[in-house]
């Protein structure tokens, strides 16, 4: 031990972490160059970026790079074709295939959408596309999906399992297995694109609202919450910076900023400061969308003059669009 070094309580945590993922540490040290430490991971360890979505009470991870689109749908937006439920999304329409049916939940268990909404999630592989219904969406975080056990190993529709922070297991989709198999269910029962014009529901396309301007420098949050927010029927233009959403300011009008605090070039909170700071834009709203829950970090946002400040670990797309509505 020395004035500078410690008892290597650190590096011996690191070993043990590494080891319970079945890996390994390697060392090298050439006197008087240095030391390498290689640390060396299963792949089945490596991290995946998920959407967690409830279905029948159950908690079900969904790999981003197969989720093109997440959509809040009004029941009575539903409409019916040959038997079969089709939603608008986007410029399209879709047969909507309820997650529960598709992996057997019981019945029992399926709870009734909230304030007359569900969720559909617009998958897709290559060329196929699918929209799957789901009953809640959480939030999106960062996975180490590890493979079933035996004699579980393969289930279908189930790529792998996850542990969450609060310990609860969320099985993680087989999103290439799930569009395979609602194209094969939809061939069967005959494409809803042929029934007849009588036998059909007509679909209502989402009427544009008020415009709000969504800045984050993450994609996978901006298009959430684009989705979300376009789904209930506003305007949305996005922005991947503080800077970028300034710049649109002065040329686009909007009704409501949603904005993320740590972003490159300009933080949420100078942002606020400057929307705060300019005459044109003293009664715009605006919402901090942030991982940082600190107090201290939540006084400085409403000090720089936010009107609401929502915190991503405990994100719900129900209190997002409240706190719009109030707001607008």
């Amino acid at each position: 031990m020395t004035d500078v070094s410690g008892r290597g309580v650190g590096l011996d945590v690191v070993r043990d972490q590494v080891e319970r993922l079945r890996g390994y540490i390697d060392v090298a040290s050439t006197p008087g160059q240095g030391a390498r430490f290689s640390l060396h991971l299963p792949l089945s360890v490596a991290t995946t970026l998920c959407l967690l979505v409830e279905s029948s009470t159950q908690i079900f991870a969904v790999p981003t790079s197969g989720l093109l689109r997440v959509t809040r749908v009004p029941t009575d937006a539903i409409g019916h074709a040959e038997g079969r439920e089709v939603v608008h999304i986007g410029e399209r329409v879709f047969a909507l295939h309820d997650l529960s049916d598709l992996l057997a939940l019981p019945a029992a268990s399926r709870r009734a959408p909230r304030d007359g909404a569900l969720y559909a999630l617009l998958l897709g592989v290559a060329e196929q596309r699918v929209a799957i219904a789901v009953d809640a969406v959480r939030e999106v975080q960062e996975l180490i999906v590890k493979p079933l056990p035996q004699p579980i190993a393969h289930v279908q529709h189930i790529a792998g399992a996850s542990t969450l922070g609060a310990g609860e297991i969320a099985l993680v989709l087989n999103v290439a297995e799930l569009a395979r198999a609602t194209n094969q269910r939809t061939e069967r029962q005959r494409a809803w694109r042929s029934v007849t014009p009588q036998e059909e529901t007509p679909l209502a396309a989402p009427a544009a609202g008020p415009a709000i301007l969504v800045a984050d420098d993450s994609f996978t949050t901006r298009s959430l919450e684009r989705n979300i927010l376009e789904t209930a029927g506003y305007q949305v233009c996005v922005a991947a910076d503080g800077l970028e959403a300034w710049t649109l300011l002065q040329s686009q009008p909007v009704d409501l900023v949603v904005s993320d605090v740590l972003m490159p070039h300009m933080t949420g909170f100078d942002l606020t400061c400057r929307i705060r700071g300019d005459k044109r834009f003293a009664n715009l709203p605006v919402i901090l969308v942030t991982a940082q829950e600190a107090p201290e970090d939540r006084e400085r946002g409403l000090a720089a003059g936010a009107d609401a400040y929502l915190v991503k670990s405990a994100f719900d797309q129900d209190a997002l669009l409240s706190t719009v509505a109030r707001l607008i």
